[in-house]
């Protein structure tokens, strides 16, 4: 689903104690997000659920 659908500002929220991995999450969802941009642009867009 596109973040800009609803036209509303959205934040992403990260946080942990040190050395719990929030770099390494935040370039996980920054290079989701840049995926599916990329996707979106092309119109072949597949979400999965994961858990």
């Amino acid at each position: 689903m596109c973040l800009s659908r609803f036209s509303r500002d959205q934040a992403i929220i990260i946080s942990g104690e040190s050395g719990a991995g929030k770099t390494v999450s935040a370039k996980h969802v920054l290079r989701y997000l840049a995926t599916i941009a990329g996707a979106e642009a092309h119109g072949d867009v597949t979400l999965r659920a994961s858990t």
